[in-house]
């Protein structure tokens, strides 16, 4: 926010629509979620059984 107020100061015209998709977060190295390899076959075999706890 600093370089904003100093582009204020010294009289330039600071637009809020500009200023809403201006983000901090460097996102263009960084995968938020990881890498995902999806396989989109289905399993040979049938449905998956999962052992849950009788209570949660």
């Amino acid at each position: 926010m600093a370089e904003v107020n100093a582009l204020i100061a010294a009289g330039r015209r600071v637009d809020p629509d500009d200023l809403a998709v201006v983000t901090p977060i460097i996102t263009s190295k960084i995968r938020r979620f990881g890498n995902w390899k999806l396989d989109p076959t289905r399993p040979a075999s049938g449905p998956v059984a999962l052992a849950l706890p009788d209570r949660l």
